[in-house]
């Protein structure tokens, strides 16, 4: 999945296919993005950097020189690009450049179609992932850039929060109830919430209300 606002790396895709062939298993892979942030700060600046006749150049320079990192980059580096081992590895699945098999997202029902707004749809699809199984990691090979264009976190997260309570009641579950928070709880720092008010997996959760998996 790519969003119309990424330019990819020519050898992208072939990353995507390399690791998916190479898992053990089936994998939810997040693609890396450069130049990836939530707002519009550096906008401008950015742009300029940007060749758009050569973006394998410019994501060579980009990752030269150390600059325009992805926004998951602390994410990452505080939990490794294997992050399948946290409650809820599906939190920074944003589906501007991310892959899973086409068996894997039909059998998991594709997209919520009930989603009417922006933001969400693609944790709701990746919890379902997640839920069916599916390893997440970050596969840094496949890389791309998101193209600087007009956005607003407020405005986002404004439209978000009927869709993350939509959730939390379509899952019923303490961790999908979080999302609620997601104001205040920012994606990379979810994780951690979890763990520090001890909240149970979402299958053990169920498991125990006699919900099956």
């Amino acid at each position: 999945m790519i969003d119309s606002g990424v330019m990819l790396h020519s050898g992208a895709l072939a990353a995507h296919l390399t690791a998916h062939r190479e898992a053990s298993g089936p994998v939810a892979l997040v693609g890396y993005l450069y130049g990836f942030t939530v707002d519009n700060a550096d906008a401008e600046a950015l742009e300029r950097e940007i060749d758009t006749d050569d973006p394998d150049a410019t994501i060579a320079r980009f990752a030269r020189t150390g600059t325009r990192f992805d926004i998951r980059e602390h994410f990452y580096g505080k939990y490794t690009d294997d992050f399948d081992g946290l409650p809820a590895p599906w939190v920074v699945f944003w589906s501007g450049h991310v892959s899973a098999t086409t068996e894997a997202i039909r059998a998991a029902g594709g997209f919520d179609e009930n989603f009417r707004s922006w933001g969400g749809e693609d944790l709701d699809l990746a919890y379902r992932l997640h839920r069916d199984g599916l390893r997440f990691a970050l596969c840094r090979d496949a890389t791309g850039i998101h193209l600087p264009h007009y956005k607003d976190f407020e405005e986002n997260e404004d439209a978000a929060a009927p869709n993350y309570r939509y959730m939390a009641r379509k899952y019923g579950t303490p961790i999908t109830g979080l999302l609620t928070e997601m104001r205040t709880v920012s994606p990379f720092d979810f994780n951690e919430v979890i763990a520090e008010r001890g909240l149970p997996a979402c299958a053990d959760h169920l498991a125990r209300h006699g919900v099956a998996g």
